[in-house]
């Protein structure tokens, strides 16, 4: 898929180094504190990656049945999960 989607791919990427360097961010912090600093700072991003998916399923940029259109899909599809360490459950 890189191959064939290689900006998208990086752009996503680019998108969850952010969400990794804030967790790196919440290692010695409380359970409370931890889920406050996703929430603000990491859910964001999530639900940017999910509206660039959708804008590109929407205007027809990624074909629904490609490599990238099956990812956008799974990750609407399991988008709640996706985000459980953003939420408290």
């Amino acid at each position: 898929m890189l191959s064939h989607f290689s900006e998208e791919v990086e752009y996503v990427l680019e998108r969850y180094s952010l969400i990794w360097s804030f967790d790196e961010e919440t290692q010695n912090m409380t359970e409370a504190d931890r889920l406050a600093h996703h929430k603000t700072h990491s859910l964001p991003i999530m639900e940017e990656i999910q509206q660039w998916g959708n804008e590109h399923l929407k205007n027809n940029t990624v074909e629904e049945n490609s490599g990238l259109g099956l990812a956008i899909k799974y990750f609407n599809k399991h988008y709640h999960e996706l985000t459980s360490f953003c939420r408290l459950e």
